[in-house]
């Protein structure tokens, strides 16, 4: 329930990214959470304690409703918590009351059904955690749907009753066990930035990444930087609204997340260096006292020291040239945000840094989306037709807890097909080992408290493990649910039988869920991808433009920075976007698919030249040179870009100068750019002759 040298060489090693992105289930030991562990357990068994004392089956819903409040509670910050589970109770007490009511008609429960998904699953819109709560909250009222019980008002009284009565209890054992000092989301975000730094570094000073500059490991490591950076930004927006004394430690952390910047521009320059000079070696002892540096912040932030280890690594700078140049601004910066941690003498909120809140205009981001041209509406649709066809079918069948086909069904629903494949394997395997649990249960356990020996490891367990791995949390979570609704459902009384039939009620879900998606409205990603490669290609070109404009001096370092942001988050959206064509479930060539990753490689290079363009300072030549070699750059970008775009072959061969010895730092970096624009150039035309990943464009 709930990731240059010659083409040939990128596009080998490219192609050979392919299959760690098919992995259908990871497992990442380092997130397990005992905490929420326990807080699920203890809000889930207790009411199941109470339904056996009582005699009142009832209260078994509250054990549900408890544990979901585990799932929606985001952690962090106090507000947010309780509107969000307080929320999420409240609506899910109402929808469950009508829902009750309703359940005796078919038709009645399917509009309802059709209605209240809409409603809640169009929640995704205001994020994560709003899309989890209302996500759950449309389980709820499927269930409530679902159930053979009699329908009337005392019924349905009693059901909101419970329902608001579980969810406390839920918040109550959340806010009491799951706890943690106010600064440390915001310690953990930026600690995230620096260890991911860390890693960048590591791809770069690695033999793999020596002998073969361009791999796709590098590029997505600066990916996974700009999503840690985007992260901490967010939780530092998010603190804003918390108490933090007089504000000093937000600021020192803002100024953290400044120096977090620099310290990514130096190394984006760092690492082109190296690619565009492969017969030098690279300074493992220099990149090694940065990489100690960058982890030794990230262990004192982690662990709530105000300061790096007192053996703060000295960095012996024994590089040549601009690289040197670039590796003493990287270290600068390393300095600099170890002076932040102890405690800065700025008072200022740093320039740096974009930590200004923004009003949220929540009417508007829902009205936005009112529309077929957003995602979360066509998921938002499909999911309450699914959920509405399936209630009427099985109720119209009268078919024993019938729910279960529905429920399965749109939980493996995701927005993107991929993701759906992908749930739908994990969901049917977990359930498979899960059901044979539920199954052997059953034989020598009978009654809520008896049923505890099960559910209480179990629900501790699927807490713990939910982010390390889903396949485990769906092994853990469906043996608990089928025991759970089996006693709600039944006034206590657990059937042999039930194990066997709620696989097979996932098997048939799991089939028409899949089925619902690749025929509704389907979202597949190879119909985007186009646009996102173009976007990236002109993202990272606008990028260099502002790095041009920088080092001639009409704009500041400021707004460079800026446009590289907005590079860094289009270039993490082109390539979340390949991996999505990628595990669609279907066969894809193998030289489209490199000709595609090509393109995201060469972005990720004109990024690259563009920081090490703004690391050399100022150019010695004039504005109009710099504004002529801007212009022709700018043309040759959105030639390509255009190209990729409508899957055409570029108009003309583009000018690939060749710098001689004379020519300066500036020049001879435009010159490669526009070699790596030549080579994006090849792979616009290998996909336009293919009608490559978007053959709708």
């Amino acid at each position: 329930m709930r990731r240059a040298p010659s083409p040939e060489r990128t596009v080998a090693a490219a192609t050979t990214a392919v299959l760690p992105a098919r992995t259908l289930m990871p497992i990442d030991l380092g997130r397990w959470d005992a905490r929420r562990g326990v807080s699920a357990a203890l809000a889930c068994c207790v009411p199941l304690l109470l339904a056996e004392w009582t005699g009142e089956p009832a209260l078994s819903w509250a054990s549900l409703i408890g544990f979901w409040v585990s799932l929606v509670d985001a952690g962090w910050p106090l507000r947010h918590r309780i509107l969000s589970v307080v929320g999420f109770v409240v609506a899910t007490a109402i929808g469950c009351f009508v829902a009750v009511l309703l359940r005796p008609s078919p038709w009645a429960s399917g509009a309802f059904a059709l209605a209240w998904c809409i409603a809640a699953i169009l929640t995704r819109v205001w994020g994560d955690a709003s899309g989890s709560a209302g996500n759950l909250s449309a389980l709820s009222v499927i269930i409530a749907l679902g159930d053979d019980q009699p329908a009337s008002l005392e019924a349905a009284v009693e059901i909101a009753a419970v329902t608001m009565g579980g969810g406390l209890w839920g918040l109550g054992l959340a806010l009491c066990i799951v706890r943690q000092r106010p600064d440390m989301p915001l310690r953990n975000a930026l600690a995230a930035v620096f260890r991911s730094e860390a890693a960048f570094l590591r791809d770069v000073t690695s033999d793999r990444a020596v002998a073969s500059r361009t791999t796709p490991t590098a590029p997505s490591q600066r990916g996974a930087v700009r999503d840690a950076i985007e992260k901490a930004r967010d939780t530092l927006v998010a603190a804003r609204r918390e108490r933090f004394g007089d504000g000093a430690l937000l600021r020192r952390l803002a100024l953290m997340l400044g120096d977090a910047e620099e310290v990514l521009r130096a190394l984006l320059a760092v690492r082109e260096m190296l690619e565009d000079a492969p017969e030098a070696d690279p300074p493992h002892a220099a990149l090694a006292g940065l990489i100690d540096r960058l982890e030794s912040l990230a262990s004192a932030l982690s662990s709530g020291s105000n300061a790096a280890a007192p053996s703060f690594p000295s960095v012996p700078l024994e590089a040549s040239g601009s690289i040197a140049a670039n590796l003493r601004h990287a270290v600068s910066w390393t300095d600099a945000a170890a002076r932040h941690l102890a405690g800065p003498t700025d008072t200022a909120a740093p320039d740096r840094a974009i930590v200004a809140e923004s009003r949220t205009d929540w009417l508007g981001q829902l009205r936005d989306n009112l529309t077929l041209d957003s995602l979360s509406m066509r998921h938002a649709l499909r999911f309450g037709l699914t959920a509405a066809s399936l209630t009427m079918l099985t109720k119209s069948l009268q078919l024993d807890m019938g729910y279960w086909i529905t429920l399965t069904a749109i939980i493996v629903m995701q927005a993107y097909p991929s993701a759906t494949w992908q749930r739908a394997v994990q969901r049917v395997a977990g359930t498979m080992v899960g059901g044979l649990i539920a199954t052997i249960a059953v034989y020598v356990l009978q009654g809520p408290a008896a049923v505890l020996v099960v559910i209480a490891p179990l629900s501790l367990l699927a807490m713990a493990v939910q982010s390390a791995s889903y396949a485990l949390y769906i092994v853990c979570i469906t043996p608990m649910f089928i025991l759970i609704t089996e006693l709600f459902s039944n006034g206590g009384v657990l059937s042999p039988e039930l194990g066997g039939v709620r696989m097979i009620d996932n098997v048939l879900g799991a089939a028409t869920g899949m089925l619902a998606t690749f025929v509704l409205w389907p979202s597949w990603e190879s119909r985007y991808l186009r646009r996102r490669l173009a976007d990236d290609l002109r993202a990272n070109g606008a990028f260099l433009l502002a790095a041009l404009q920088n080092a001639s001096g009409t704009i500041t370092p400021q707004q460079a920075d800026a446009a590289r942001r907005r590079a860094g988050l289009a270039g993490n959206n082109a390539e979340a976007s390949l991996r999505r064509a990628l595990d669609e479930p279907r066969r894809r060539p193998v030289d489209e698919i490199a000709s595609a990753m090509l393109v995201t490689a060469v972005s990720r290079r004109l990024s690259g030249i563009a920081a090490a363009i703004m690391q050399s300072g100022q150019s010695d030549d004039g504005q109009h040179d710099q504004a002529r070699r801007g212009l022709a750059l700018q043309t040759q970008i959105e030639e390509v870009a255009n190209a990729i775009a409508e899957a055409r072959p570029p108009a003309a061969a583009l000018h690939q100068p060749i710098p001689t010895p004379e020519t300066g730092e500036v020049e001879q970096l435009v010159s490669r750019a526009e070699r790596q624009l030549a080579i994006a150039a090849e792979a616009a035309r290998s996909l336009s002759a293919k009608r490559g990943p978007d053959s709708s464009s």
